[in-house]
């Protein structure tokens, strides 16, 4: 993904070096936009996604990166609506917008909403995805779908350059897609970590009143939300003591004062059904002193 965000990064208008971003948003994304010397201006996002209304007209800006089919951290989803009002706005200040579609094909309860690039009647979408999540992070592989003009132009700039992914594994991948092997996958993957969610949210749905899992039935992450305020480095390192990691949210917003205090981000992709129980009590212990015995005891 990093990749293809550096190689957008150099087909995007040299003269303008501001792009927007999503507040909060991926840390990584911004680190290849520090990089390549962009202006990093943040936009709100709400329960519906990233706040069109709150876009600027007149700044004239080379971009805006997002992440609308599962937005990273807060698991929102771009509504339909949003979509149109966002091409809209991409058409009247002739701005690109890069759809990174994050986890779009983990989604558990609902059907996915059409990408903004599948939408985009005006060629002002660059839209990038990656087999990492799921397939398997060593791949290292992804994809960029480019609108006619920026293709053209990277076609000049990079056609001596050499490709960084095996023609074998290239292949092989081809093949998973043409023959409905890799849809049959995802399928699978989605029943996996469904139930792996559910679990999380049934573990904690006794003292929703004061830890809240905060998911849109999507993904392979969700954010805790405390219900009082909290030191997120002592909730870190007590869960740490037991054997959990969790980690703070702060790293994901460009203006650290407005990172609320109470969330923290935990990850289960790589955690097993069977173990997610073990899991949710070590929590819960690790938390019953570091969180002023706000918690009730593990059931039995």
């Amino acid at each position: 993904m990093q990749q293809a965000l550096e190689y957008a990064c150099k087909l995007l208008s040299a003269e303008n070096k501001i792009i927007l971003v999503e507040e909060p948003g991926f840390n990584k994304a911004m680190a290849v936009f520090k990089n390549n010397g962009l202006d990093i201006h943040t936009v709100p996002v709400d329960d519906k996604g990233v706040v069109v209304s709150e876009l600027p007209e007149l700044l004239n800006p080379c971009a805006l990166y997002l992440t609308p089919s599962h937005q990273f951290p807060t698991g929102v989803t771009l509504s339909i609506g949003r979509r149109y009002e966002l091409l809209a706005w991409a058409k009247r200040n002739n701005v690109y917008i890069i759809e990174d579609d994050f986890d779009s094909e983990l989604r558990y309860y609902s059907k996915p909403i059409p990408s903004l690039q599948s939408i985009d009647a005006e060629n002002k979408v660059i839209y990038i995805g990656t087999f990492s999540k799921a397939l398997s992070p060593s791949i290292r592989m992804g994809y960029m779908i480019l609108p006619p003009q920026l293709l053209d132009i990277y076609l000049k700039k990079f056609e001596n350059y050499n490709s960084t992914v095996p023609l074998l594994n290239q292949y092989v991948i081809a093949c998973l897609i043409e023959n409905g092997q890799y849809d049959r996958h995802v399928r699978r993957l989605n029943n996996i970590f469904r139930r792996r969610l559910e679990k999380f949210l049934e573990g904690f749905s006794d003292v929703k009143d004061k830890v809240e899992i905060s998911s849109n039935g999507s993904g392979q992450y969700f954010l805790l939300k405390f219900s009082a305020r909290t030191d997120q480095n002592m909730l870190i390192q007590k869960a740490l003591e037991k054997g959990v990691r969790v980690y703070p949210t702060m790293q994901f917003w460009q203006e650290k004062a407005a990172c609320p205090p109470n969330t923290l981000f935990l990850g289960f992709g790589k955690i097993d059904l069977k173990d997610i129980p073990d899991c949710i009590n070590r929590l819960r212990e690790a938390w019953l002193s570091g969180y002023n015995s706000q918690l009730n005891h593990p059931r039995g």
